[in-house]
C-alpha cells in the first residue's frame, strides 16, 4: 500500500520525485536519510521544501520496501501534505521509473506537465533553485543545476600516468533537482538496460538538449561516512543557537516498592529507593536540562531535606523544569538517554518509555532515543543493587 495525503482537490500540474531508496553502503550502513540535522531527519528537510513549494503540487518519495512504513509514520509526524510513498528499485533509474509508473497509472496525475527529480541526500537546496529549474524546464523541457569545477582536471591512464589535462572552463559538476517535461523523462526512461547516474544523461541519449543553470555550493550530497561527520559543523552562515546538557543519576533497588523508569511502571520485584519516586531516567533528563541552562542541578531545586517532596512524582519535577526552560526562551530539540541496569531487561519497555517521554517532553518520538546496557555484572549495578541513567539533551534558542 502507498500512503497518500491530499490538502486540496486542485489539479496536479507539477510533481516532485525524491529518491531515498539507496542502501547507505558508503555511509557505513547508517541510513543517512534518517540521520538528524538540526533535530530534523535529513529526508524531511528535502520533503518539506518540496511539499511547501508553491510550484510543486504533489511529491512522490521513493524508499526501500522495508522502509515504507517508517517513512509514512515520519510524514504524518511532521504533518507533511500531498505525499505519496512508493518502493524503490535496484538502481537509481529503477526507482525513478517506479515513481513515473505511479504517475502514469494514477488519475490524480493526469494533468502533470513537469517533474522535478531530486536526491533525498541533498537537503540544503534553496527555493530559488527550484524556481529557476521550473522556469527553464517550462521553456526548454529539461533543466539541471551545475556548478563549475575549480580544480585542475586530468585524465589518468590505467597505469597511473596523466594522459591529458582538460579545459575546466567547460566542465561542470551536476546537482539535483533536475526538472523535465513529463513526456520527455518518461521517454528517456523507457527500456534502458545501461546504468545511469543521473536523469539528464538519459535525456541526452535521446539527442535532446539539456539547459543548465547555476547550482548552489551548499547543495551538497551526503554520500560518505565523513559527510555525516561533517554535518555537525555545517552551518552555512547561520548562528548556532543550540546548547547541550548532560545528566546522570542512580538509585539503589529496594524490595516492596514499584520500579518506575521514564514514568512507566516496570514489572520487577524491586523498585528504586529515593526521596521522590526514584525515577533515575527522568532525574537524569532534569539534570541535563538544568545543566544546559546553567541552573545548577535537580537537588538544588528539589532538596531531599524538604519533607513536602517525599514521594513526589518525577514527572511533576520534569514539568517544572521544562517551564523554567521555556522561561529562558529555549525549546527541547533532542534527547538521547541510556539506562544502565543488570536487571530487569529494558527492551520490552523501550517503546512505551520512548512514547511517554515524547508526551512528557512535548517533542515527536523521532527526537527521543533510548538505549539500555549492563555493566557485565560489575559494581553495584552488576550485583542488581541499583540502576543508573544518563541523558544528553539539545536545546534550541527560540527566535522570539
Amino acid at each position: 500500500m502507498v500512503y497518500v495525503l491530499r490538502k486540496s482537490k486542485k489539479p496536479v500540474y507539477s510533481i516532485g520525485i525524491i529518491l531515498a531508496a539507496g542502501n547507505s553502503t558508503r555511509t557505513g550502513g547508517k541510513d543517512k536519510m534518517f540521520i538528524r540535522f538540526q533535530g530534523i531527519p535529513l529526508i524531511i528537510h528535502s520533503i518539506s521544501k518540496f511539499s511547501n513549494h508553491e510550484l510543486i503540487d504533489y511529491t512522490i518519495v521513493v524508499v526501500p520496501e522495508n522502509k515504507k512504513l517508517i517513512m509514512e509514520k515520519i510524514i504524518i509526524q511532521w504533518n507533511l501534505k500531498n505525499i505519496l510513498v512508493v518502493s524503490g528499485g535496484e538502481r537509481r533509474q529503477d526507482s525513478v521509473l517506479n515513481a513515473l509508473s505511479e504517475v502514469r497509472k494514477n488519475e490524480i496525475f493526469n494533468k502533470v506537465k513537469l517533474v522535478a527529480i531530486h536526491d533525498g541526500a541533498r537537503p540544503f537546496f534553496s527555493e530559488k533553485l527550484l524556481n529557476q529549474g521550473f522556469d527553464l524546464a517550462d521553456k526548454y523541457h529539461a533543466a539541471i543545476p551545475v556548478i563549475p569545477v575549480n580544480d585542475t582536471v586530468k585524465i589518468v591512464d590505467n597505469n597511473g600516468f596523466v594522459e591529458n589535462t582538460l579545459d575546466r572552463g567547460s566542465i561542470f559538476r551536476v546537482q539535483t533537482p533536475q526538472i523535465f517535461s513529463l513526456d520527455l523523462i518518461i521517454k528517456a526512461h523507457k527500456d534502458k538496460s545501461q546504468e545511469f547516474t543521473d536523469d539528464a544523461s538519459m535525456v541526452e541519449l535521446l539527442g535532446e538538449k539539456v539547459k543548465v543553470f547555476n547550482g548552489e555550493y551548499k547543495n551538497v550530497k551526503i554520500t560518505t561516512a565523513s559527510d555525516l561527520e561533517n554535518l555537525n559543523i555545517i552551518n552555512f552562515g547561520k548562528n548556532n543557537n543550540s546548547i547541550y546538557g548532560l545528566g546522570i543519576d542512580s538509585h539503589r533497588l529496594k524490595l516492596g516498592i514499584d520500579l518506575i523508569l521514564g514514568g512507566i511502571k516496570i514489572d520487577h520485584n524491586k523498585g528504586l529507593d529515593g526521596h521522590s519516586d526514584g525515577d533515575v531516567l527522568l532525574h537524569s533528563i532534569c539534570d541535563a536540562i538544568l545543566g544546559a541552562l546553567g541552573l545548577v542541578d535537580l537537588g538544588y531545586h528539589y532538596p531531599s531535606s524538604d519533607l513536602n517532596l517525599q514521594g513526589i512524582d518525577s514527572s511533576e519535577m520534569l514539568n517544572k523544569i521544562l517551564n523554567m526552560m521555556k522561561e529562558k526562551n529555549f525549546e527541547l530539540n533532542h534527547l538521547d538517554s541510556t539506562i544502565i541496569t543488570q536487571e530487569p531487561r529494558i527492551s520490552d519497555y523501550r517503546e512505551s518509555i520512548e512514547n511517554n517521554l515524547s508526551n512528557l517532553l512535548g517533542i515527536n518520538e523521532f527526537s527521543v532515543n533510548l538505549k539500555a546496557t549492563t555493566t557485565d555484572f560489575l559494581g553495584f549495578i552488576g550485583k542488581s543493587e541499583g540502576i543508573a541513567a544518563q541523558s544528553i539533551v539539545t536545546l534550541n534558542k527560540l527566535n522570539n
